[in-house]
Parts: C-alpha cells; sequence; structure tokens
C-alpha cells in the first residue's frame, strides 16, 4: 500500500513537471513545478530504486518549468518598457 503511494508521487511528479514546462507563459505553472518538486522529493524517499527516474525527472522538470516563469516574466517587462527592444536595428525606421 505505501509503495503504491509513492509511485503516485512519482507520477504525478513527473507529470505536473511536464505539464509546468508546456504552460510557461501562465502563471499557473509556477503551482505545477512547485508540486513536481515536493512530490518528486517525496516519491524519490522510496524504497524501490526502480522509481528514482520519475522522481528525478519530475524534480528538474519543475525546476525548468519555473525557470521559464521568470525568463517569460523577465521578457514580458523588457518588452513593455521598450516594445521595440527586440528587433534588429535595419528593421526600426
Amino acid at each position: 500500500m505505501q509503495q503504491d503511494i509513492k509511485r503516485n508521487y512519482s507520477q504525478i511528479s513527473m507529470v505536473s513537471g511536464i505539464l509546468s514546462i508546456g504552460f510557461s507563459c501562465t502563471g499557473f505553472n509556477i503551482i505545477l513545478g512547485i508540486i513536481a518538486i515536493v512530490l518528486g522529493i517525496l516519491g524519490r524517499r522510496t524504497v524501490d530504486n526502480k522509481l528514482d527516474g520519475r522522481s528525478i525527472v519530475g524534480i528538474i522538470t519543475g525546476v525548468i518549468g519555473i525557470l521559464l516563469t521568470f525568463v517569460t516574466i523577465f521578457i514580458f517587462i523588457k518588452l513593455i518598457n521598450n516594445p521595440l527592444a527586440g528587433l534588429p536595428k535595419y528593421w526600426i525606421k
């Protein structure tokens, strides 16, 4: 019974981590990334070492999803302050 719960932690961690990358342009992925990290750590504490890959994937994708959110927010703030900042000089007339 306890093993099934740990297996679910690992699987949910992996899925929510992948979804956090997919929703990187929204604020919802921060919640998914935190869920992926927490459940990945809980799933990592399992006795069966076969499930470590899913937990590690969940932790890594959760961190990447959160980092992508901060990059997206930085780009949006940069574009709001100067809408032409990302364009090459020869396009701006």
